[in-house]
């Protein structure tokens, strides 16, 4: 610009004006001249720097990876290591755009910086890709799958929390279902239901419904593949439970809302019925001891040794009242109006009356069921495929044969209308209150105990663990269960619910109505006598060993 306005003024003539001009420009050059020179002076020193702060800005970006990245990574916040490794990684690449840096590329490579930030990099793509891996398993529904990925990569990388990282899918079912399902404490939804929990840390799960216990169970992590399935069986609520031994083999009897126990040694017992405690407790000597289920008849409490000793107690404190002698006794008793009938093993109907014997009456021929008292009458069921009706009034046997069979009778049960009975060749009979047959069904296999009917619906059970149903009403199937073991005794009822105690050891409790199981557990009872559904809508039932215990039935969520 100056020149360009030198050279206008001396077209223009203006002489003095462009010789001073011309002499400023020459002394601009010559400080310019002088400005470069010193500049140029300095440019060694200048390019060291920035070589120099370029080896500080790489040295402490490596710093901060073996500082900040490894405890973050180590930690599993993956992404925030990612970062600072990427920090140095960039830094190292400017090395590359710069002439001036170029020369400290082989330092880095001395060092081995670039291998050191390109390792963990690729270590965390790795987790990434294997994170992904699991994730898409674990979208498609293959929890094992997923699972599998997940503790090889924690194999692999052992060093690094991963319960920071991810959380494992847990698929929890229970029996019942609709059960409450806490992860730690935590409400984790109902079943059936998928949860989530860390690995590398205990987790407690807990699994609990109203009138079940609660289960609780840690579960494993760090050993093996992580657990991804779990299916809870939940036992009814415990009231309270006592050792009993295992000479008892008599049905507990619910005696004024408590329990009472009694065994083959002599000893009879009455529990409290909440809290278990011995109310009163004797021991009548006996060398066979007590197998028959007692009954309470006129006031008395009635217990029958198997050697036919009778002996009436006050069921208040269980002081003796009065003692009979009859035959061997044979299945448990039975009492209609004060009345109280005693099957022998003679064939002979034995009855009391108060703490008097009252008649006998011969059968003339074996009785296999019974004797039970239902709808006025009391009931025996004979080997020959027939059930005995005996009025308490007159005592006079009326013999009935049961349709199409001679069959030994395996079961005799009482129902609301009438009766059931079962055959040894797999028949069972619906009949009504005076034991007159409303239908029956054949071929249904090696039929085992007693039928039940609950609502609209009987079941009985064969000896394979498979429980049928039928119309109340009808007889036309309703449908069939799995139970998988032979029921001991057969099948009980109870308002909404069939309820068995198999072979097994396990307690199986069956809604027909919606067609549920709810309950399946085992009790690991081996005491020898059979369940018992008491007054109070309670289970006496054995587990534990040989133990009594006293549960609430579970009844359908209202």
């Amino acid at each position: 610009d100056l020149k360009a306005t030198g050279e206008l003024f001396q077209r223009m003539g203006r002489l003095q004006e462009f010789d001073l001009l011309a002499a400023a420009i020459d002394e601009y050059d010559i400080q310019v001249g002088h400005f470069v020179e010193e500049c140029e002076a300095y440019v060694p020193e200048i390019l060291a720097c920035e070589r120099h702060l370029a080896t500080a800005a790489i040295d402490h970006a490596y710093a901060r990876c073996t500082r900040d990245a490894s405890a973050a990574l180590v930690s599993g916040r993956i992404d925030e290591a990612d970062a600072v490794y990427a920090d140095l990684e960039a830094k190292i690449e400017a090395l590359d755009d710069d002439p001036n840096l170029v020369v400290l590329r082989k330092e880095v490579e001395r060092r081995g910086l670039d291998h050191f930030v390109a390792d963990r990099r690729g270590t965390i793509t790795e987790i990434r890709r294997e994170l992904e891996a699991a994730s898409a398993a674990e979208r498609e529904g293959d929890l094992e799958a997923a699972a599998r990925v997940y503790a090889q990569l924690v194999r692999k990388h052992w060093q690094i929390r991963f319960e920071n990282v991810f959380t494992l899918p847990l698929d929890v079912t229970s029996v019942p279902t609709g059960a409450t399902v806490r992860v730690n404490g935590k409400p984790a939804g109902t079943t059936p239901c998928r949860v989530r929990y860390p690995w590398g840390s205990q987790t407690t799960l807990a699994v609990g419904a109203t009138g079940y216990e609660t289960d609780t169970s840690v579960l494993q992590t760090l050993e093996g593949v992580p657990t991804t399935t779990v299916t809870v069986h939940l036992g009814p609520s415990v009231r309270w439970s006592v050792e009993v031994g295992p000479t008892v083999e008599a049905r507990p009897l619910d005696v004024n809302g408590d329990v009472l126990a009694l065994d083959r040694s002599g000893r009879i017992a009455l529990y409290d019925g909440e809290d278990g405690a011995v109310v009163w407790a004797r021991h009548y000597r006996n060398l066979e001891g007590i197998r028959a289920r007692p009954v309470m008849a006129d006031g008395y409490l009635v217990v029958a040794y198997v050697d036919g000793q009778v002996l009436l107690l006050d069921p208040r404190d269980g002081t003796q009242r009065g003692e009979l002698k009859t035959g061997r006794t044979s299945g448990d008793l039975a009492s209609i109006d004060g009345l109280t009938a005693i099957l022998s093993s003679t064939g002979d109907l034995v009855t009391l009356r108060g703490t008097k014997l009252h008649k006998t009456i011969p059968l003339d021929v074996t009785p296999t069921a019974g004797v039970v008292g239902a709808h006025g009458s009391f009931w025996v069921g004979t080997a020959r495929g027939q059930l005995i009706r005996i009025d308490p009034v007159s005592l006079q046997p009326n013999t009935m044969q049961l349709e199409g069979t001679e069959a030994n009778v395996v079961g005799l049960s009482v129902t609301r209308s009438g009766l059931l009975v079962t055959t040894g060749d797999g028949r069972l009979f619906a009949l009504d209150a005076a034991g007159q047959k409303r239908w029956y069904k054949a071929g249904l296999g090696d039929l085992v105990g007693s039928a039940a009917q609950c609502g609209d619906r009987i079941a009985v059970c064969d000896r394979r663990g498979r429980m049928l149903l039928f119309d109340a009403a009808t007889g036309d199937p309703r449908g069939a269960a799995e139970i998988g073991s032979e029921p001991r005794g057969g099948l009980l009822a109870d308002d909404d619910v069939f309820v068995a105690l198999l072979r097994n050891g396990r307690l199986w409790i069956y809604d027909a109505d919606a067609g549920v199981v709810r309950v399946d557990v085992p009790l690991g009872g081996r005491a020898r006598f059979l369940p018992s559904i008491l007054k109070s809508g309670r289970l006496a039932v054995t587990a534990s060993g040989y133990r009594l215990a006293l549960m609430d039935v579970p009844r359908k969520p209202r």
